[in-house]
C-alpha cells in the first residue's frame, strides 16, 4: 500500500502556489482586451500628474528638470505629441508586446518624429519597484511611471491593458488623436498610422 499524502505538506504547497499566483489572478482582467475603448478620437485627455523621472536623461527627453519629489503634467512635455502606453507588469499581452514597443520607440527616436513625439508608459496598479522590474526585464528606454493606487487608471476610465493613446500636447486642451486597445499589430503599420494622424 502506498503512503498517504501528508496533509500538512499538501496544504503548504497549495498555499505557496496560491500566493505565487495572486499577482496574476489579481491583474488578469486588466490584460484582456475589451470591445469598447474608453476614449474616442477628439476627446480631451484628463489632467494627469506624474512624478518627474529621477534619471536626468529621461527628464531631459521630456524637456523637464530632474528634481526629486517634483511632479509635472502631460502638457509640459516639450514634444507636441505624446504616445502613452497604459500597461501592467503582470499583463501577459503587455509582456508579449514589450519588444515591439521597444522597436517602435527606436524607430521614433531615430527618425523624423524624434523631436515631435515622446513615448511614455504608465504602469497601472504597479509600484515603483514593479515598474523598475518591468523596465529592467524588457530593457525599456523610454520613461515609465508607477500608478500603484490606480489613481491615473481611474482618470483614464479604467482601460484594459495594453492601451495606447496618441495625444496632441500643445493645444488649449490635450486632444486624443488616436487610440489602440490591445496589441497594435506590426510596428511599421502602427508607426504609419501615427505619422498619418500627426500630419
Amino acid at each position: 500500500m502506498g503512503k498517504l499524502p501528508n496533509a500538512a505538506g499538501s496544504w503548504r504547497r497549495g498555499v505557496s502556489l496560491f500566493l505565487l499566483l495572486i499577482p496574476f489572478i489579481a491583474f488578469a482582467p486588466i490584460g484582456y482586451a475589451q470591445a469598447k475603448e474608453p476614449f474616442k478620437q477628439g476627446e480631451t485627455l484628463p489632467d494627469l500628474v506624474l512624478a518627474v523621472p529621477g534619471e536626468a536623461s529621461q527628464a531631459a527627453y521630456l524637456g523637464l528638470q530632474s528634481e526629486k519629489g517634483q511632479t509635472f503634467r502631460i502638457g509640459q512635455i516639450k514634444q507636441p505629441w505624446v504616445l502613452i502606453e497604459v500597461f501592467n507588469m503582470y499583463c501577459t499581452i503587455c509582456q508579449g508586446e514589450a519588444e515591439k514597443v521597444n522597436r517602435l520607440y527606436e524607430k521614433i527616436s531615430q527618425g523624423p518624429l524624434n523631436d515631435k513625439l515622446a513615448v511614455i508608459g504608465i504602469g497601472v496598479g504597479n509600484s515603483p519597484f514593479e515598474v523598475k522590474v518591468f523596465r529592467n526585464r524588457y530593457r525599456i528606454k523610454f520613461p515609465l511611471f508607477a500608478d500603484g493606487d490606480f489613481k491615473l487608471h481611474k482618470l483614464l476610465k479604467e482601460p484594459r491593458t495594453p492601451y495606447f493613446l496618441l495625444v496632441r500636447v500643445h493645444e488649449p486642451s490635450l486632444r486624443i488623436a488616436l487610440t489602440n486597445l490591445g496589441a497594435f499589430g506590426q510596428v511599421p503599420d502602427f508607426l504609419a498610422d501615427l505619422e498619418k494622424t500627426m500630419k
